[in-house]
């Protein structure tokens, strides 16, 4: 859930209060996924990993730009980001993203 979102154009003399953010929205590309696991079921299950799995963009639910699926991710501040991600897939090998 987004708690609190403030967009502001940005300028050098500019203060901002980072202490109170705890994560950050973050678009994260799933490279070389096959396209049956581009459904939002899918999707979600391999962003939650990540944090909080939020939407996924027009081309990746169209399924019209084909070189990659994308997920608007909450990833929390706390912890390491990943290098990868690994899943099984269907035919119970496991897959690294």
């Amino acid at each position: 859930m987004i708690t609190n979102l403030s967009l502001k154009a940005w300028n050098p003399e500019m203060d901002l209060n980072i202490k109170d953010i705890t994560s950050l929205l973050i678009w994260v590309r799933f490279i070389d996924l096959d396209i049956k696991y581009w459904v939002l079921a899918s999707l979600s299950k391999l962003g939650s990993t990540l944090g909080i799995p939020i939407k996924t963009d027009k081309y990746t639910t169209d399924k019209t730009r084909l070189n990659y699926a994308r997920l608007l991710i909450d990833i929390p501040f706390n912890g390491e980001f990943p290098s990868f991600i690994d899943f099984v897939n269907d035919r119970d090998v496991v897959v690294r993203l």
